[in-house]
């Protein structure tokens, strides 16, 4: 295991991270490297479920509602191939709860770009 997402936090947020010993810089980028790397994944979903809806939006007539349900099927489809993928590659393995992870992270890009797009039509009405 590499640590490089733990490091790389680390390194960004702790100021004095380069002066702590090689061992506790270790131990806490081993501590952290799991959440910041699962954070990182759906923060890509979320983005990636964003640019989804854009696309759905550009090709169909439905309402909103549908294109966002739309957009979140075809982003948790992606996510399990990526899943099954991995299952092929050595070192890697594809798990269920990414999966629900990588979902979870684009419903919520989703509905964050939902809400950003309903106050600014309710605030461009004033």
């Amino acid at each position: 295991m590499s640590l490089s997402a733990g490091r790389a936090a680390a390194k960004v947020f702790i100021p004095d991270f380069e002066e702590w010993s090689r061992q506790r810089q270790e131990a806490f980028a081993e501590r952290i490297d799991y959440p910041v790397r699962k954070t990182a994944h759906a923060g890509e979903f979320a983005a990636l479920g964003i640019l989804m809806l854009g696309t759905v939006s550009s090709f169909s007539k439905r309402p909103f509602i549908r294109k966002g349900i739309t957009a979140w099927m075809l982003t948790a489809f992606y996510a399990a191939t990526d899943e099954f993928h991995q299952l092929f590659v050595a070192g890697r393995s594809g798990r269920a709860s990414d999966v629900l992870l990588d979902s979870a992270g684009a419903a919520a890009g989703i509905l964050l770009y939902t809400v950003v797009r309903y106050l600014a039509k309710r605030f461009a009405a004033r």
